[in-house]
């Protein structure tokens, strides 16, 4: 499932995902206590990365 791959790969292009599929992760992201990312900090960002965005 396109989902579990994307948990399990913090290096997935979000480019290459569906927008759906994107809009589904931006909350799952922000509910995420690893993963500290906003919603802004998620869209600016290329790849999910566990660290937070070096701008932030």
């Amino acid at each position: 499932m396109l989902i579990s791959s994307i948990k399990n790969n913090p290096y997935y292009v979000r480019d290459a995902m569906p927008k759906e599929a994107y809009d589904l992760l931006v909350p799952m992201l922000e509910l995420n206590p690893v993963r500290r990312y906003t919603c802004v900090e998620a869209l600016n960002c290329k790849y999910f990365k566990q660290e937070p965005s070096p701008k932030a």
